[in-house]
């Protein structure tokens, strides 16, 4: 893990010992040419980042919270495809896609 430490568990992954806050950044890597769509997938809220990683919402909300404060991670509230109200989407800062890059390199 490239970052700091805190309160999150160091749940290692199958996929080269990555953080499931490390593979969250690649996840929202991945998914980053959405941010500026008006309609986004699931694939960007919470049950979708949940069901992506296989692990519980309680982490996942720990993980987005604990980025959002420290300026990686933005959230929005826009609408998924085929709902009808907005929810609210991750997506990753300046900040959070430079690390996110790192990631994706050491991969």
């Amino acid at each position: 893990m490239i970052r700091r430490g805190n309160y999150i568990p160091k749940e290692k992954s199958t996929s080269n010992n990555l953080t499931k806050e490390d593979l969250l950044f690649l996840h929202l890597l991945k998914n980053n040419r959405q941010r500026d769509n008006y309609i986004v997938t699931e694939s960007l809220t919470q049950k979708g980042i949940q069901k992506e990683l296989k692990c519980g919402l309680g982490l996942i909300s720990r993980i987005l919270i604990k980025n959002e404060k420290e300026d990686y991670i933005c959230r929005k509230k826009l609408r998924i495809e085929d709902k009808k109200r907005k929810q609210n989407v991750y997506f990753l800062t300046d900040e959070g896609l430079k690390i996110a890059k790192e990631l994706e390199k050491k991969r």
